[in-house]
């Protein structure tokens, strides 16, 4: 830890990028997790209906990804709590619910892992183990909410009044506009897109070990597509939304005044995600989809800025 404050003390370029970056690495790891559950369930349940094995095929793929995010998270969040353990007191309340949040994430990935190890097992049995995947992307959101819950307290505990606030002053829906209330209606979208995102990223990258055919890629990347497309394109209304109830706010003041930072911030919210639902867009209606690799690569990445607003949003405190 002190080698790398010493790093960002020697190194302000690397003090203001590296942190924002690792930020938004780690939500884009936890949302392309969060929902991978619902992703994989869904594509079996649309495997019994259509009587496909492609869309079993493809469920085992997301599955496959999500136990491989969900252990990755585990541990990296036990690290975590390790290291930053003399940053509040263990046996407090804070310290009770980041380690509820830890254990809400253990659970998931459990779930998640049993989804995937189960397969075989329950091949006989596809809409059960489809229910399955469901409920361990209904854990995966539960899960998620209590991680950027427990972010949330931690965050609150360098405010300067930290001791004079509630529970009701750190989570107060109630007011409109605020960076809590944008959080929160992007988070159900956010991690509907992401394991989609994520997803034809890992197909790409497992093609040559999980040799389906060309067909069989060719039909599931699209559909993947589509699904990113759709959520993501909600997650960017969601986040449009949110700039214009800011410039609504601002102009309401009576002073609608933007500074060049304040501006590029707030065209970072929505547009990254906005062009991302444009190349997902080109995937789904190309012809030849396997040959669009670079997009969906750069959709996957421009998504990152949306994973490190949502974080951002998730831990500012409006009163």
């Amino acid at each position: 830890m002190d080698s790398l404050q010493a790093l960002f003390e020697s190194s302000p370029f690397l003090a203001s990028v590296l942190p924002p970056l690792a930020t938004a690495l780690c939500m884009a790891l936890l949302y392309s997790y969060a929902g991978s559950g619902w992703l994989s369930g869904v594509l079996q349940f649309r495997g019994v209906t259509a009587r496909r094995s492609a869309f079993d095929k493809c469920a085992l793929q997301v599955a496959h990804l999500g136990v491989v995010l969900g252990w990755l998270l585990l541990v990296g969040g036990r690290i975590w709590i390790f290291f930053n353990a003399d940053s509040y007191v263990p046996r407090s309340f804070l310290g009770h619910v980041i380690e509820t949040a830890w254990g809400a994430l253990g659970i998931a990935v459990v779930l998640t892992s049993l989804h995937y190890g189960l397969w075989k097992t329950l091949a006989g049995h596809r809409t059960l183990h489809a229910m399955l995947g469901l409920l361990s992307g209904l854990a995966g959101i539960l899960a998620l909410a209590a991680v950027m819950g427990g972010l949330r307290l931690l965050c609150a505990l360098e405010l300067p009044n930290a001791a004079e606030l509630n529970l009701e002053d750190l989570f107060n829906f109630r007011m409109f506009p605020s960076p809590l209330l944008y959080a929160s209606l992007a988070m159900l979208p956010l991690a509907l897109a992401m394991p989609a995102a994520a997803s034809l990223c890992w197909l790409l990258w497992r093609r040559r070990r999980d040799d389906y055919g060309r067909d069989y890629y060719s039909n599931m990347v699209p559909r993947l597509a589509k699904w990113a497309l759709a959520a993501g394109a909600a997650a960017a209304a969601v986040y449009l939304f949110t700039v214009c109830a800011d410039m609504w706010q601002i102009a309401a003041s009576g002073a609608f005044e933007l500074s060049l930072e304040e501006a590029v911030t707030y065209a970072l919210r929505f547009l990254p995600l906005a062009i991302a639902c444009v190349l997902w867009a080109v995937v789904w209606r190309s012809s030849q989809p396997l040959r669009r690799k670079p997009e969906i690569i750069v959709a996957f990445l421009l998504c990152f800025a949306s994973c490190y607003f949502i974080f951002s949003d998730a831990t500012s405190f409006v009163f």
